[in-house]
């Protein structure tokens, strides 16, 4: 067994077989121990399953994240059962609808509430991107008022036209700060850089 040993090592393993003193090792009991006793600091160990009841849902973090966290850390433990996975997870789980609808409905496998988290998830997504919307057009509706109310004081620095074929470009849309068609007003960067640089300077 000795003998054989050997011809399963490679790399650092290797090296250290080779550097052992001839005739230093009386059996494979004794060489097995060395063997162990030398590489044991690069063993890593799983962690317990106490490990995932530390794991909480942050106040301001999506329930996306705390499931890709979640599930992070379950991945490094050996024998976690669904009914463990499950208790940890709505432990960790800041109040709110989703908690509640789990304690309504008490899931029993790891699978239900994952499955259930997505269709949370996306309802979630859903409504946010419901949100965003006003709030865009409120933020471009306040762009163009400010142009509105400056662009004959003479502080703003009007670009030249834009470069391209005018033919080209969406007759639709007119871009009154660079006075051609083509753009919306309230989607300029310059515009918006030079807005906030008047509000730094207390001219706004």
């Amino acid at each position: 067994m000795c003998r054989a040993f050997p011809t399963t090592l490679k790399g650092l393993a290797r090296i250290w077989f080779n550097r052992l003193t001839p005739n230093s090792i009386c059996s494979f009991k004794e060489l097995s121990a060395q063997f162990a006793s030398h590489f044991i600091g690069g063993h890593k160990y799983k962690n317990s399953t106490a490990c995932l009841m530390n794991i909480k849902q942050r106040e301001d973090e999506m329930l996306r994240s705390y499931i890709t966290r979640f599930n992070k850390e379950a991945l490094s433990i050996d024998e976690a059962n669904d009914k463990i996975l499950v208790a940890a997870f709505t432990n960790g789980l800041r109040k709110g609808k989703f908690l509640f609808s789990l304690y309504k409905n008490d899931p029993k496998t790891m699978s239900d509430v994952l499955y259930r988290a997505t269709k949370y998830m996306n309802t979630e997504d859903a409504l946010l991107a419901r949100e965003e919307k006003p709030r865009k057009r409120e933020q471009q509706e306040d762009t163009y008022q400010v142009l509105m109310q400056i662009k004959d004081e003479g502080t703003l620095t009007f670009p030249n036209k834009l470069k391209g074929d005018p033919n080209k470009r969406p007759r639709d849309k007119y871009y009154r700060f660079h006075r051609d068609h083509g753009h919306d007003t309230a989607n300029c960067y310059d515009l918006k850089q030079q807005i906030e640089a008047f509000i730094r300077q207390g001219k706004l």
